[in-house]
């Protein structure tokens, strides 16, 4: 509204100023505020071996015939498996 508005005159819709709904206007945040701007979390680097996981190791060793698997095999097997393919890639 203008001052003629505020001052006891007749305002025309011309003259009136819109507002949006509640349910579009930004709460607290302000604009160009989002989560852009907070602090991001770095996440972890989890080493990739671990993604062969020990039913992975578990079926292979099944179709190489063997019935039972002790615990410590599954890191045993994941270190071959790294080293094997570490001297694959640097050929």
């Amino acid at each position: 509204m203008g001052n003629f508005a505020r001052r006891g005159g007749k305002v025309h819709n011309s003259q009136r100023v819109s507002q949006s709904p509640p349910s579009q206007r930004k709460a607290g945040l302000g604009l160009g505020k989002g989560i852009a701007h907070r602090r991001r979390i770095k996440k972890l680097q989890k080493d990739t071996i671990l993604g062969i996981t020990k039913g992975d190791l578990r079926r292979l060793a099944r179709r190489g015939g063997v019935k039972r698997i002790s615990a410590s095999v599954y890191d045993t097997a994941r270190q071959c498996l790294r080293d094997f393919l570490r001297d694959v890639y640097t050929i």
